[in-house]
């Protein structure tokens, strides 16, 4: 008989050790509702256990994307939207299968105290947004020799329009001297938190390490609302040891008036579409007139186009505070392109 050489020898180990660590995970996932695996899902188990044991420094690493990977998947798979969103985080943590217990548990947790499903997240933060992963291994990895510092400053953000705090997304990135953005480690140095899901909208506060940062603030009615939507702020901050850093910007509401009328003064049928000056691919407001309307104080780019001919007309206008800003679009007998 014709023997089997040592190479079949190791890979049969590493089937079998594969094997072992298969069936461990179910043992002590057994608190969890039963899940159908695939073929494939098995295959994958399978020899990613295997090929883990060959590299057992990337293994929490491999963990953590697969996880995050998952539950995206699952995201866009359940139409996740600004109604259902707690519905849909839940539903995918529960129905995850890449996603270690540990942190399935740490999620529900955090839900159950009641944290956003948002803010719930553990596989990039800890419960004060600081830089920790509840994925076995991953912290150690990152930050060797020691185990992560909470952090002990913040950015506290707020935004408000006509007065009212408004929801927003708020990112911070860490940055150099210069500038320059910081080389992403592998549990994410970039904080970010939003309260566009909330039934109350209160300052957001960013747990992170003293620094310097790109702190970028975007309205987070910018696809459902885009008339009330602010322009994104960006700029340089430095956080120090123990500080929390107070960042407020504040906008106005102004009142657009405009119609559309050929010389004689005879009213026009006619759309407009309004455009920050600033950011003229993006469309704020599409409309017919005549239009009455409130907007953010600022300067805006109108076109405006006759419905029966080819006419249209651009003009820039500035809506003010507390004002009211009128404007008449006249048409002559001549094509304007």
């Amino acid at each position: 008989m014709k023997r089997r050489g040592s190479g079949w020898t190791s890979w049969r180990t590493l089937f079998l050790t594969g094997m072992l660590i298969i069936l461990a995970g179910i043992s002590s996932a057994q608190a969890e509702p039963p899940t159908r695996l695939s073929p494939g899902d098995m295959l994958n188990g399978l020899f990613g256990s295997a090929m883990d044991l060959l590299s057992p420094s990337s293994a929490p690493i491999k963990v953590q994307a697969e996880c995050s990977h998952e539950l995206e998947q699952c995201w866009e798979s359940q139409g996740m939207n600004k109604s259902n969103v707690g519905q849909v985080y839940d539903l995918c943590w529960h129905e995850s299968k890449r996603c270690p217990k540990v942190c399935k548990d740490e999620y529900f947790k955090r839900r159950k105290s009641g944290m956003g499903a948002a803010a719930s997240e553990p596989l990039f933060s800890g419960r004060r947004g600081e830089e920790t992963s509840c994925v076995p291994g991953v912290d150690e990895l990152t930050n060797p020799g020691a185990k992560v510092k909470v952090n002990d400053s913040a950015i506290r953000v707020t935004v408000t329009i006509a007065g009212q705090i408004v929801g927003t997304e708020v990112r911070a990135v860490p940055v150099d001297e210069q500038g320059r953005e910081k080389k992403r480690t592998t549990s994410s140095p970039n904080y970010s938190k939003g309260n566009a899901y909330k039934t109350s909208f209160k300052p957001i506060l960013l747990y992170l390490p003293a620094g310097k940062y790109r702190l970028q603030v975007l309205s987070a009615d910018r696809f459902y609302h885009r008339d009330r939507a602010f322009p994104r702020q960006i700029e340089l901050v430095t956080v120090q040891a123990g500080q929390t850093l107070e960042k407020v910007y504040a906008f106005g509401m102004g009142r657009l008036l405009v119609k559309a009328q050929n010389q004689d003064g005879k009213p026009l049928s006619a759309t407009l579409e309004l455009k920050r000056v600033n950011r003229t691919d993006f469309v704020v407001l599409q409309a017919s007139l005549p239009l009455d309307r409130s907007l953010l104080a600022g300067k805006y780019k109108l076109v405006v186009r006759e419905k029966k001919s080819r006419r249209l007309k651009t003009l820039e206008i500035e809506v003010k505070e507390g004002k009211v800003t009128t404007r008449s679009i006249i048409f002559d007998n001549k094509p304007i392109r």
